[in-house]
């Protein structure tokens, strides 16, 4: 698994990229990929997945893995990564809403925690 970074430099999350499946530090499946998308548990859209990166709705930088480019905003130094968390098992993936247009990409990082 991959970790994925907030604006602090600070891991918030876990990526399986067999699965597409991302986890918090304990292990609880708290989003997904489906192509370029990312969705909840719930089924509501949340951003967007592009060269290793993830933005919100706004086009807001909120994670990044280390390999990361084209974010647009300066990366933050980045902390240790803890071992990886085991994953709980899978829940089934909802009925997804459908994408919003996608913005342009903002110069900024983004203002929730929208993995936590």
């Amino acid at each position: 698994m991959d970790a994925l970074y907030n604006r602090h430099g600070r891991v918030a999350a876990w990526l399986d990229r067999v699965d597409g499946e991302i986890v918090n530090l304990a292990g609880k499946h708290i989003a997904f990929l489906e192509g370029e998308h990312v969705y909840d548990y719930s089924g509501r859209h949340l951003g967007w997945w592009k060269d290793d990166h993830f933005r919100d709705n706004r086009g807001a930088v909120a994670a990044f893995a280390e390999n990361a480019t084209n974010m647009g905003v300066w990366k933050p130094y980045l902390s240790y990564a803890p071992y990886a968390p085991y994953k709980a098992f899978s829940p089934f993936r909802p009925f997804t809403q459908f994408a919003p247009f996608r913005p342009f990409d903002a110069w900024a990082w983004s203002e929730n925690d929208i993995l936590a």
